[in-house]
């Protein structure tokens, strides 16, 4: 039973072959018009028993009575699949990767820049959340105002300003060799600078740096989570507005509609002649 006589009715349609076959790939979106009864997630025994079920309930008596049962059961058949398929239009529309013009329009021009720096973002930073770097960026920002060239007082900077100092030590290239350091404060000349700072300075600019990127990796991460349902919103919105579903709906209806008033208007015209031959058998 892949497939079933009588389907249903049509206008004329596109007479060109390129017209038939943009037609063929257009009716295959979603199933709802296909002309193959039985599609890639559906079972002929369901189908089957949908068609004994109409067939136990309308009762055919003849052979076009049988024809426009199996024409309401594929109309009914599509109308199961179209429900189906409206349950599943957020998952559908959902699935595929996200193109660049919806990032663009969601995320700007750095769209690009944003993904990746939320791609950064792992359990371990996670875990501690934003809030952790924004603290020391202020707790930064007030040992540059108290300490903006030197530390005269390294031992008491250490005890004061404790989280400063650890990730001064975790960033540094020789954490061991990091007190030295910081009291003989020698000048090195910055990335990309044309003079020299003192050891001191550069450390400060450079955890600095280290802790706004990962603020940034915060922000970036929230954009990208905000505007994925910004994006399918869109994808749905634009997938209702087409008006498809309604329409397809509206035909299966009208379809279904048609071929039960033309079964009972056979049924009736079958038991008519029936009655008029019994009669004229009995005269």
């Amino acid at each position: 039973m892949d497939k079933l006589p009588g389907a249903v009715k049509r206008s004329g349609g596109p007479k060109t072959k390129q017209g038939k076959a943009n037609s063929s790939r257009n009716a295959l979106r979603s199933g709802t018009y296909s002309r193959v009864a039985i599609l890639k997630d559906e079972r002929a025994k369901d189908l089957a028993q949908l068609r004994q079920v109409m067939i136990d309930e309308l009762k055919p008596e003849t052979l076009l009575q049988s024809l426009l049962v199996d024409d309401i059961v594929i109309s009914i058949w599509r109308k199961l699949r179209l429900e189906r398929y409206e349950s599943k239009v957020q998952k559908i529309l959902e699935s595929g990767t996200i193109k660049h013009d919806e990032w663009y329009r969601e995320l700007g021009i750095a769209y690009e820049h944003v993904i990746s720096q939320s791609l950064r973002l792992d359990h371990h930073a996670a875990k501690k959340g934003v809030g952790y770097y924004k603290m020391l960026l202020e707790k930064i920002a007030v040992v540059k105002d108290l300490y903006p060239r030197n530390c005269p007082d390294l031992e008491r900077f250490k005890i004061e300003h404790k989280e400063v100092y650890e990730l001064s030590r975790a960033l540094a290239l020789w954490p061991n060799k990091l007190d030295e350091a910081l009291r003989a404060n020698e000048p090195v000349v910055p990335e990309g600078g044309f003079w020299a700072v003192g050891f001191w300075a550069e450390n400060l600019k450079k955890i600095e740096k280290y802790v706004k990127d990962w603020v940034d990796v915060f922000k970036s991460s929230d954009l990208v989570a905000t505007a994925i349902p910004r994006i399918m919103n869109k994808r749905l919105y634009q997938h209702l507005v087409s008006g498809e579903f309604d329409r397809a709906s509206d035909d299966i209806s009208r379809a279904i509609h048609r071929s039960l008033s033309e079964f009972y208007r056979e049924r009736d015209r079958h038991r008519r002649d029936k009655s008029l031959l019994i009669q004229e058998g009995q005269t």
